[in-house]
């Protein structure tokens, strides 16, 4: 029987100014996923030390009537007990959902009666069931990488909520390309989206993602689902712009000039892929081959 594969997430658009109601586009990235194995006790990392206390906090939640979709969650003790576990290579501290894929493969295959992947008005339900499920893990979730794990399907996060199943364009004459490279450092998500929130409370650092992020963003995210290639490398060389002067902290030091160097050039211009501190910066080029050139002590790894 062929394992079921939840896949790993990008944010291509929105990192931050999603936070304050920018659009986002994510999708899945099926170079990394995760699936459900039987295995020893033994067998299985120490990731999979939680999975029996998260059984237990959903069954705590189930019976004070707060679960928000009805889960087997009996049949789930005893899989764990028997050695279910979920084997992933999703790494961790790199914004790619390794929770997320863990929570969209619970959801799959315990909920009672679960929302479909073509339900496409139900998907702010299931976001937030999602929500609760990886709430467990982090404190707070906004569902988005389980969800997108789940329905294994670009999305389009959009203001009030709105929530829409999209077609990626297909590369054609004129595109640039788009890119990831791997800083090797995982980190974590919490204390930069803290960082982001505390210098929101300034009025005069609020006013400018409001008035050059958030504008950015969204005609980035039209730019590219509309195949605009000349706009989209116009947002995203504001949006590089505007993550260099204003999100230091999320930005590695040993990456700060060689970001400044290519985007005075035009060569090749960067922006966070995520909450940035590490993980994955995301790129575009016009020339693809000069820009692996330039970039010769990086892993790159070509999206479109």
């Amino acid at each position: 029987m062929q394992l079921k594969i939840y896949p790993s997430k990008l944010l291509l658009f929105g990192e931050y100014a999603v936070i304050k109601g920018a659009d986002a586009l994510a999708m899945p990235y099926p170079r990394f996923g995760g699936q459900w194995r039987w295995a020893s006790a033994n067998e299985a990392d120490e990731r999979q030390a939680r999975l029996p206390q998260w059984c237990e906090y959903l069954k705590h939640l189930d019976s004070r009537g707060q679960l928000l979709c009805p889960l087997n969650l009996d049949a789930f003790a005893r899989d764990l007990f028997d050695g279910l576990y979920f084997d992933s290579n999703i790494p961790t501290g790199y914004g790619l959902g390794s929770s997320g894929a863990l929570c969209a493969g619970m959801y799959d295959r315990y909920a009672i009666d679960p929302i479909q992947p073509n339900n496409f008005g139900a998907y702010g339900e299931l976001k937030n069931a999602l929500a609760q499920l990886e709430s467990f893990f982090h404190g707070s979730s906004s569902g988005v990488d389980p969800l997108v794990s789940y329905l294994n399907r670009p999305l389009h996060l959009g203001a009030g909520s709105r929530i829409e199943a999209v077609t990626l364009p297909e590369p054609s004459p004129g595109a640039p390309a788009l890119f990831l490279l791997d800083s090797g450092v995982s980190r974590q998500t919490g204390p930069l989206v803290q960082w982001f929130l505390s210098q929101c409370e300034d009025p005069a650092y609020l006013e400018q993602v409001e008035s050059q992020l958030i504008p950015a963003t969204n005609a980035a995210v039209a730019a590219f689902l509309g195949g605009q290639w000349d706009a989209l490398y116009n947002w995203y060389s504001r949006i590089s712009h505007f993550q260099l002067t204003h999100f230091e902290a999320m930005i590695l030091p040993d990456q700060r000039e060689l970001w400044a160097r290519l985007l005075a050039s035009g060569d090749c211009f960067f922006k966070l892929c995520g909450a940035g501190g590490g993980g994955f910066l995301m790129g575009i080029t016009h020339d693809w081959e000069n820009c692996r050139l330039l970039l010769p002590d990086f892993p790159l790894q070509r999206l479109f």
